[in-house]
């Protein structure tokens, strides 16, 4: 999960596949051999953020767009845009950005050859009509693609597919390469030793890290990257995305309305929950006062956009939840290991409840079921190593009950309906279950029976990547949407979990975020809204097609999101700058 105090996680690291030493005997390459060992993504760095990078020039003829950042370093030039276009990314033309670009790029081609062949070749080797399942393919000389290269994941979205190719790569007019069982393009690598050249009318995926220039002959599309090093990238009419989640159409169209500065006391504020009122007049959102620790919370007027009353409450507070009656708003207090119980209609703090002594620290989310208050955490138990979900009696005043043991850190979790066929009345809590060493793991989605304070299901979201922040329910209690944060260029995303029966993941949606946080979804369940904390956008999701409509541009570090007015507008709270951003939908979600 995201550290609130300091915007980063100390301590926690997407755990990495350790390939196995084995000894081969010579004999003779024109057959390719196999040989166990693990691939793994390497990290881009800043070279995540581009589409399009080429070394000495970038050129462009026709109508081509690129979705994602243009750059190049260090060379200058740039021509061909317009007529082309550059869609959701920036042009840096041979500046520091694109200087810095270049060397993370440089940084991952080195990382990929150092990689132990799962598959060699010894000749020249055409890949078309093949299936290949994720490794690590290494070729001596040139790859080439003449028809349809099929990449088969086996239903893993975080498998990984490495390809070295000693000098060029080559495919033909019309050529493809196709995505099976949950293979994902941004986890496909193709380092090229020198040149890349796409054929005319060729629709290839993956991310393309040439030594030498890449040329994409006309109307070629590529879903991924082009990253040259040193060499020209050459384009002609085509279409490269590293973001190809988002639909042909939107069936709703977006707004911002209005950016609310937060502020705190003594300087700009750092804003993190965002919750309506149960009245749906207010939007509570939870902040710090400048530099320090010192919480509050602060009321937003929904029709007035202004920002009214606010109340002080404890150190790094990070979630607001409110009580069935209404009369009584709770605050977990990040930093402080406490939990502020507010007056609805006063504002004024009722209760101060210290959380060390269930023990908890670092409290998250809540969410109350079976006439209890559940509080997720992020920190470490004081006795033992494993973490803990706390649990409050909800009467007048607060009581501090048991604590329910888990095997990691804890995000936002969420309540399955009463009416759901499986597991109704129960909680669904995202986990990052600890590994093997500190900062290792996996993302769970764990379900708690409240009756009993008990694990009663759970379900592995990923072998590798991502940290589960949040998670929502469907109304019909049919679907569980849980948001991984991936830093450092892994593919986050959202996870979509079926709940009925058995636990088992639908299908994962890509964000275009590798760092996926806070979440809303509609009262019909019919969209989902998701803060996309690096790039700075909200994704709009239909549930519908399980696909991104839009994307919305907001503030620097979108942290939460409150839907509110009939869910035609969401409030999203930006963490690092201070502000509120206020997006206005029509039709109504």
């Amino acid at each position: 999960m995201k550290n609130l105090s300091d915007l980063t996680q100390p301590g926690r690291r997407a755990p990495v596949c350790v390939p196995a030493l084995v000894v081969l005997t010579a004999f003779a390459v024109a057959a390719p051999f196999t040989r166990a060992v693990g691939q793994v993504a390497p990290s881009l760095g800043s070279a995540q953020y581009y589409a399009v990078l080429g070394g000495s020039t970038v050129t462009s003829t026709g109508p081509t767009t690129v979705s994602g950042n243009l750059g190049v370093s260090p060379g200058t030039s740039i021509t061909g845009f317009p007529s082309g276009i550059v869609t959701r990314g920036m042009i840096e033309d041979g500046n520091a950005k694109a200087a810095k670009a270049e060397t993370d790029a440089a940084t991952a081609y080195t990382a990929l050859g150092t990689q132990a062949c799962t598959t060699s070749y010894g000749v020249p080797t055409d890949l078309g009509g093949m299936t290949l399942t994720p490794g690590v393919y290494c070729f001596a000389s040139s790859a080439a693609l003449t028809g349809t290269l099929t990449l088969d994941a086996g239903g893993n979205p975080n498998a990984v597919w490495v390809f070295q190719i000693g000098s060029t790569l080559t495919t033909a007019s019309a050529s493809s390469v196709q995505l099976a069982n949950s293979a994902q393009f941004a986890n496909v690598y193709w380092a090229v030793g020198s040149s890349a050249t796409l054929g005319t009318g060729s629709a290839f995926d993956g991310n393309i890290l040439a030594v030498a220039s890449i040329t994409l002959n006309t109307s070629a599309t590529l879903s991924g990257r082009a990253l040259a090093q040193n060499g020209a990238v050459t384009l002609d009419s085509n279409m490269v995305s590293l973001c190809a989640c988002v639909g042909p159409y939107a069936a709703v169209t977006s707004t911002v309305v209005k950016t609310i500065p937060v502020p705190g006391k003594g300087g700009p504020s750092t804003v993190f929950g965002a919750t309506l009122s149960p009245d749906g007049q207010n939007v509570w959102v939870a902040g710090s006062n400048g530099n320090s620790s010192a919480g509050f919370v602060s009321l937003i007027g929904v029709q007035s956009l202004q920002v009214g009353n606010s109340a002080a409450v404890g150190k790094g507070p990070s979630d607001i939840s409110f009580s069935f009656s209404g009369g009584r708003a709770f605050v977990t207090n990040y930093q402080g290991s406490s939990l502020s119980v507010l007056s609805v209609k006063g504002l004024t703090t009722q209760q101060t409840i210290d959380l060390s002594q269930i023990p908890l620290s670092n409290p998250f989310g809540m969410v109350q079921a079976g006439g209890q208050l559940f509080v997720t955490t992020q920190g470490t138990s004081n006795q033992g190593s494993n973490n803990e979900v706390g649990t409050l009696a909800i009467a007048t005043p607060l009581s501090i009950g048991t604590a329910v043991p888990f095997p990691g850190q804890s995000g936002r979790p969420a309540f399955i309906p009463a009416a759901a066929a499986s597991n109704p009345g129960s909680i669904l809590i995202p986990v990052f279950v600890t590994g093997t060493g500190p900062g290792n793991g996996h993302p769970t989605l764990v379900v708690v029976n409240p009756k009993q304070n008990t694990v009663s299901a759970q379900i592995s979201l990923s072998s590798s990547i991502g940290t589960p922040e949040a998670v929502v329910v469907s109304p019909d209690g049919l679907y569980a949407y849980v948001t991984l944060f991936s830093p450092g260029g892994g593919t986050g995303g959202v996870w979509v979990v079926s709940l009925k029966g058995h636990l088992a993941t639908k299908t994962v949606i890509r964000t275009c975020d590798p760092e996926n946080f806070g979440e809303a979804l509609s009262k019909d369940g019919k969209y989902l809204l998701v803060a996309g904390f690096s790039q700075e956008q909200v994704a709009l999701i239909d549930t519908a097609t399980d696909t991104v409509d839009a994307l919305i541009n907001v503030g620097n570090n979108p942290n939460a999101i409150a839907l509110a007015s009939g869910d035609s507008e969401a409030f999203v709270t930006n963490q690092k700058d201070g502000t509120v951003t206020v997006v206005s939908f029509a039709p109504s979600l």
